[in-house]
């Protein structure tokens, strides 16, 4: 009877936790979109761009600005663990694009969420930007 008792409890504990834990995620998943910028020296000394638009339809633009490139993708986001994002860039069929400077040869990337309105992708911090 103990037994039930204590495995009772623990069953109702958890769905409160459960339950609070679907709240913190919706919260989280609603204060992710919007646009991020950031910026990081590169060859020579040059300041590199990044950019990335991450919009509340489960879309996003991730784009780069470099010395003599520009290279840009479109495609789906998700969350993945708790505290990151995958942002997956759609396969690009136009070829002379593929060949080019602005093409993204990095087609998945992984970025850390922080509940400061950053963005972490490897070495690169990116900032929420505000109207």
């Amino acid at each position: 009877m103990r037994f039930l008792l204590v495995l009772l409890i623990i069953c109702i504990c958890s769905c409160g936790t459960n339950r609070r834990l679907g709240l913190a995620w919706e919260k989280k998943v609603n204060e992710v979109p919007g646009v991020y910028k950031g910026k990081v020296k590169g060859i020579n000394d040059l300041t590199n761009l990044y950019t990335l638009t991450i919009n509340s339809d489960g879309t996003f633009i991730y784009e780069i600005k470099a010395f003599e490139s520009h290279p840009k993708c479109s495609g789906e986001w998700k969350f993945v663990k708790n505290d990151s994002i995958l942002c997956e860039c759609s396969k690009e069929e136009d070829i002379s694009i593929v060949l080019s400077n602005g093409y993204m040869n990095q087609r998945k990337n992984f970025f850390r969420v922080f509940h400061n309105g950053m963005l972490q992708l490897e070495d690169v911090l990116l900032w929420k930007q505000t109207d």
